[in-house]
């Protein structure tokens, strides 16, 4: 009795622990398929996951793995020919009575080294594919750097808004409170709704500004447009370390477009190569068997063929020249995409410095002078040495500038995600 309880409470065991498998692997299944949540700093995990989602590089790959494909065909052999032939057929034309009966099996041979540069030309178009990959995972992450940022800048303009909405409200009712007692004037409670007005429109275009931004994430990560998604957390990148010295040689070495249109030149080179070879001719050997229907001996035959390119040579020269001339074109492309590179990269990091400067004087000098001008209106203001105008023009300062560092601060970011992109190299 014993023994039969053991053994049931082996296969209990073995159920619960196969159930508990099956749960997991479903919950790991239904997480990969649910929307992102995107938590505040996780900019990371969102890159990654529009590298697994997103349409467009989903293309990419998609495309890179076909063309891997088409590396095989071009370097295979040309398929094998059966022949039959009913030879002397009867003039009613009935094929079961011929006289002979011819069975052939022939193969075509490309010239030594067309098939192999075939397969080297397939080869190239595959690296490019490869480097148009990484170009489109380059922009993808890009758009999806700036919709972050956008998103974030628009949340803290909220934020902002919502804050000096409340101050305005205050000023508002101390204004109210100081004209019922008989000091003050009704044009400073006027001027103080004119002011909260035009919070509420700024609020309701920074709100806009929101859903634009979370809804251009959600389509970079492939998922429903009304997926919600939480707010984007501070940039902490406030300062660029990098030098142009630096970033030249690496945009020139890194840069996929670069990369794509050297590979493209070396297969204009290798296609050169093959088009000079088309001038040489190509061959088919055929072995047939004859079989005779009218007691005649039957016999093997053997043929030799091949094309005579000699005879139409200037089409083959005219393919020659062409292909030169794309490499020429080529070779002129690839100078002109690293003209715009350095000079693209030169205003880049000069921006860039630029925009630095800007957010340590904010930082260290503005802001903290703009909070102080605002309090010391609000005391004079208490004290009755100046007026609530004087206070609400400090306020809408103090708030401008809060919007401005922050706008100055996802710029900032958001030229290094360009940067990046244009080295195709992680700066942050």
């Amino acid at each position: 009795m014993s023994r039969e309880i053991k053994i049931r409470s082996r296969f209990l065991l073995f159920f619960i622990l196969l159930g508990i498998g099956l749960f997991n692997h479903s919950s790991r299944v239904l997480a990969q398929d649910s929307p992102v949540p995107n938590e505040p700093g996780q900019l990371w995990l969102l890159i990654d996951q529009a590298r697994l989602r997103n349409p467009e590089i989903i293309a990419a790959t998609k495309k890179l793995e076909a063309l891997q494909q088409e590396i095989q065909q071009e370097k295979a052999w040309e398929d094998p020919e059966f022949t039959l032939t009913q030879y002397e057929a009867p003039s009613n034309l009935d094929l079961s009575h011929p006289a002979q009966t011819w069975y052939g099996l022939g193969q075509s041979f490309s010239f030594p080294g067309k098939r192999a540069l075939k397969g080297k030309i397939a080869e190239k178009e595959a690296e490019y594919q490869y480097e148009m990959l990484q170009t489109t995972i380059r922009e993808v992450v890009f758009k999806l750097k700036s919709a972050y940022y956008r998103q974030f800048f628009a949340s803290k303009g909220i934020n902002i808004h919502l804050a000096h909405q409340t101050l305005l409200e205050e000023f508002t009712r101390s204004a109210q409170q100081k004209y019922a007692a008989g000091f003050g004037s009704q044009q400073e409670i006027v001027k103080a709704e004119v002011e909260l007005s035009k919070l509420h429109n700024s609020l309701l275009a920074l709100e806009e500004d929101k859903i634009e931004a979370e809804t251009t994430l959600n389509a970079i990560l492939n998922q429903p447009a009304d997926v919600f998604l939480e707010t984007s957390e501070e940039p902490e990148n406030t300062e660029f370390k990098h030098t142009l010295e630096e970033l030249i040689p690496s945009a020139l070495k890194n840069r996929p477009e670069l990369l794509a249109a050297n590979l493209q030149i070396q297969k204009k080179g290798i296609s050169l190569s093959l088009a000079e070879k088309y001038i040489y001719p190509d061959f088919m050997a055929e072995l047939t068997y004859m079989e005779s229907h009218k007691g005649e001996e039957n016999k093997w035959m053997a043929i030799a063929k091949m094309n005579l390119p000699w005879i139409f040579n200037h089409k083959y020269q005219a393919k020659i020249r062409q292909i030169r001339l794309e490499k020429e074109e080529t070779e002129a492309e690839l100078k002109g995409i690293e003209n715009k590179t350095l000079a693209e990269l030169r205003i880049l990091h000069s921006k860039i410095k630029s925009l630095e400067k800007s957010l340590n004087m904010y930082r260290n000098g503005i802001l903290p002078q703009a909070e102080q001008s605002l309090k010391a209106s609000q005391i004079a203001y208490q004290s009755g040495k100046t007026d609530l105008l004087n206070v609400i023009d400090s306020e809408r300062t103090l708030k401008d500038l809060e919007m401005n560092y922050f706008e100055t601060l996802v710029d900032f970011n958001q030229r290094i995600s360009e940067l990046e992109k244009l080295t195709g190299k992680d700066l942050n």
